[in-house]
């Protein structure tokens, strides 16, 4: 795995302009597609959108044997972040009560 270089920021739509541009430089200097580029700067786009104003949150482009990937690190604090968890299922355990 090769790092790449991370931004670091205030998640806030007025950094939108700024986290577009760090993705294209990274992306051209990995020499990845301006396809692929747009399709990544769109997935960093949603996040920010999604996270409370003024989260800390760091951005990375890294470098693998077979894939870019963009890495979005944020610490915050009391946040629901359910949605972004693709995998979520209610737990049958705690939430059955009142079935059957």
């Amino acid at each position: 795995m090769k790092p790449g270089k991370a931004l670091h920021l205030q998640a806030s739509i007025n950094v939108l302009p700024e986290v577009v541009a760090f993705i294209e430089t990274a992306a051209r200097e990995q020499s990845l597609p301006e396809g692929a580029s747009m399709k990544i700067q769109l997935a960093a786009e949603e996040v920010i959108a999604a996270l409370t104003p003024g989260v800390g949150i760091e951005i990375a482009l890294t470098e693998n044997a077979d894939r870019i990937a963009l890495e979005l690190t944020c610490h915050p604090h009391g946040m629901d972040l359910s949605a972004f968890n693709l995998a979520w299922r209610p737990d049958l355990e705690t939430g059955a009560s009142g079935l059957g």
